[in-house]
């Protein structure tokens, strides 16, 4: 199962806790990191001067059918403009998961917590989960779950485990 998620829901926690979860970092594949430590990854999330990969999407796109064939859960990120168009092109079959409206002000918290800067932050927080995921995500016509305060991936998981049985 392919999951498409937003920034701060959980998705490397969840990836390092189970054996059978790949967290697929967009940056990763999006920007060259041959030259970036492994810890300033988070640090710089929205900076505009790193150098692209001129690889990417295709190289984000094999590695998520890669990781389709070795593992149960496969996360990647949510960008509506960046990441979504290329499941569907590709027929990556994948449900999104999402903040809910009212957790805004939490992930903005969470993201400063975990490195991100406050712009960054304040960014995604505030446009991003009230406005750009929310009101764009229906156009994809793919099963949209929201993460109610204090929820995240793993729990969500859990608490349907009927409708995703695969976690040790």
């Amino acid at each position: 199962m392919v999951i498409a998620g937003a920034a701060g829901i959980g998705k490397t926690y969840f990836a390092k806790k189970y054996t059978n979860v790949i967290d697929l970092e967009t940056s990763e594949f999006a920007y060259d990191y041959t030259k970036v430590s492994q810890a300033d990854h988070e640090r710089l999330k929205g900076d505009n001067t790193r150098e692209r990969n001129p690889e990417f999407p295709d190289n984000y796109i094999r590695a998520i059918k890669d990781g389709i064939t070795k593992y149960d859960y496969v996360l990647v990120a949510c960008h509506p403009q960046k990441i979504l168009p290329h499941l569907e092109k590709h027929k990556i079959d994948y449900i999104c998961i999402i903040p809910s409206e009212d957790a805004a002000q939490d992930y903005y918290q969470k993201y400063i917590d975990r490195g991100n800067s406050p712009e960054w932050a304040k960014k995604v927080a505030n446009h991003y989960i009230s406005d750009y995921w929310i009101k764009s995500m229906p156009a994809f016509n793919r099963p949209i779950i929201h993460l109610q305060k204090g929820e995240n991936l793993e729990d969500y998981l859990l608490s349907h485990q009927d409708k995703y049985p695969h976690l040790v």
